[in-house]
């Protein structure tokens, strides 16, 4: 099932699951914050005015977190990082993902960021020397459809649709503004029928460019569909070679042997990594709403800290009418424009400045398709001004009115 931005997934919330259980919710921490940095990047960075620190990632992943609380309720949460040190699949071969660039400098620091976003939210974080985030995120699933709870996975990555199961779903980003949520019918819809098991003899075929894993060559995704339906898995094909009638994918397969079951080992998940589900520390529902709050003022990220989930001890979250924050009064002069008069304030304060910076706040990131939230205008640091335009709660004039008095101003050629 697809969704876009902003839309819910009705069929999948856990009021009531499909099978009726509490519901986990597992994040591959590295995917995500990987995806949302990029995908902002590409528009143009965030940051802090105050320190110029690159917050993209933080923004992305903190809007993808808090839409799946509201999409899918969970009572329990979980993050899984990958750490820098190799994993047994480096061991076993060294050219593993040998040809992926230095991670940005940026980057970096903002996993930190969001791992410290995670605490405040009471999620545990994992991260296991030589293991991968999916396979910390495949010994979780397992575990938890052991206690008898349903798993949704949010990540970018399709290695993790051979974890699906009747109690194991896949909640995939490809981009900011679409998702699909995959289960064991919309798995086998997008790939002709092939199961969750055989992902990883599908992927051994085809390779993994990402990873610099190398595949049959020759074999595309559709020769690979028809030799898995027709044979099952690569014991199946390699005992039947001689029943493969086109020669160039026969020789293909008997010269690449090795190279196809080396590769299916790289890309099975280890559901035995030595990690622990503890259903009572990832319980979801209460949190540090101060330190929570602190960070997201600390990071300039005010518009998330509105939408932010009500602190609930032992229960899921429901974030239709978050609960009002107090927040930290940041240094500086900053005013909200709300009455015609501080409008007028506004525009004269604007106008004896001789120039000015502004930013507008929008409901996503496509332009296409957003509507405004509010504007911004600065006149040097530590003094600025918002006006809010789009609010659904709280005092602000029409965006008619602003208009009408902003529109001189930014068209002036003086």
């Amino acid at each position: 099932m697809s969704t876009n931005e902003g839309q819910t997934l009705p069929m999948f919330v856990n009021e009531g699951t499909p099978q009726g259980s509490p519901l986990l919710m597992l994040m591959d921490g590295h995917a995500m914050v990987h995806r949302a940095f990029r995908a902002i990047s590409a528009q143009g960075p965030l940051t802090v005015s105050t320190t110029g620190e690159d917050t993209s990632g933080v923004v992305g992943f903190a809007n993808t977190f808090l839409r799946a609380l509201q999409d899918w309720k969970p009572a329990y949460c979980a993050i899984a990082f990958d750490l820098s040190a190799p994993t047994f699949r480096h061991v076993r071969f060294e050219e593993y993902k040998a040809q992926r660039p230095s991670m940005p400098a940026e980057l970096r620091p903002q996993f930190g960021r969001v791992k410290q976003l995670m605490a405040g939210f009471g999620v545990p974080i994992f991260e296991c020397e030589g293991f991968e985030a999916d396979d910390i995120i495949g010994t979780l699933a397992r575990q938890a459809e052991e206690q008898g709870i349903d798993t949704v996975i949010l990540t970018g990555d399709r290695d993790t649709f051979q974890l699906i199961t009747p109690k194991v779903r896949v909640d995939l980003s490809s981009s900011i503004q679409n998702r699909t949520v995959y289960d064991e019918a919309e798995l086998e819809s997008r790939y002709s029928g092939l199961t969750a098991a055989q992902q990883p003899d599908f992927k051994s075929l085809l390779g993994d460019t990402s990873d610099n894993i190398p595949g049959v060559p020759g074999v595309g995704e559709k020769r690979a569909i028809e030799l898995l339906t027709e044979f099952h898995d690569l014991e199946g094909i390699y005992a039947n070679l001689d029943q493969i009638k086109r020669p160039s994918t026969k020789k293909a397969l008997e010269e690449n042997r090795d190279r196809a079951f080396e590769n299916r080992f790289l890309m099975t998940i280890d559901r035995n990594s030595p990690v622990e589900l503890d259903p009572d520390t990832s319980k979801f529902g209460e949190y540090d709403r101060a330190a929570v709050v602190d960070l997201l003022n600390e990071l300039e990220m005010f518009n998330v800290i509105n939408r932010l989930p009500p602190s609930v001890a032992g229960g899921m979250v429901a974030l239709d009418a978050p609960a009002v924050v107090q927040q930290r009064e940041p240094a500086g002069d900053y005013q909200a424009v709300q009455t015609e008069d501080q409008l007028e304030a506004l525009i004269a304060a604007l106008e004896e400045s001789g120039s000015f910076s502004f930013d507008t706040e929008t409901t996503g990131l496509d332009p296409m398709r957003v509507d405004l939230v509010g504007l911004s205008f600065s006149v040097e640091p530590g003094r600025a001004w918002y006006v809010p335009v789009g609010h659904k709660e709280g005092e602000q004039l029409p965006l008619e009115t602003v208009l009408a008095r902003i529109r001189p101003l930014m068209e002036s050629t003086e």
